[in-house]
């Protein structure tokens, strides 16, 4: 097994490697950073092992309703609710303030992605939105 802090919040220590030829992967401890370390790698991990060809969630770009803070040098995937369609376009409200509750979670439809090198999020900003659901 193999652990290294990956550049991501929330998100922490996350772990992969094989035991007796079969692969484990190991999430953080706080559910938050679980969900979303599921969300980004082990959903599809094993949606290619089991020979899928489209491994990730559906993504739109919405434009951001509400401002906030995202650390340096991280990417940050925040639990958001978008709106919108395809013809008017999308929105996209961050949940929760600094430290993400579950209950935030267990609300979102979607994980909004800021960039590593963004600071600030401001409204009107437009991010890439990972689609929750089936």
């Amino acid at each position: 097994m193999r652990f290294d802090h990956v550049a991501m919040v929330p998100g922490d220590r996350q772990g992969f490697g094989t035991v007796d030829d079969v692969p484990v992967l190991a999430l953080p401890g706080r559910p938050v950073a679980a969900l979303v370390s599921f969300e980004v790698f082990v959903r599809p991990a094993l949606r290619a092992m089991a020979g899928h060809a489209d491994l990730f969630r559906p993504s739109v770009r919405a434009a951001v309703t509400h401002p906030w803070r995202s650390p340096a040098g991280l990417r940050q995937f925040v639990p958001a609710t978008v709106a919108g369609s395809p013809l008017d376009g999308y929105t996209v409200t961050p949940l929760g303030r600094d430290d993400v509750a579950l209950s935030d979670v267990a609300r979102a439809n979607a994980l909004a992605v800021v960039g590593e090198d963004t600071t600030v999020v401001r409204a009107g900003d437009t991010l890439a939105c990972l689609v929750l659901g089936d």
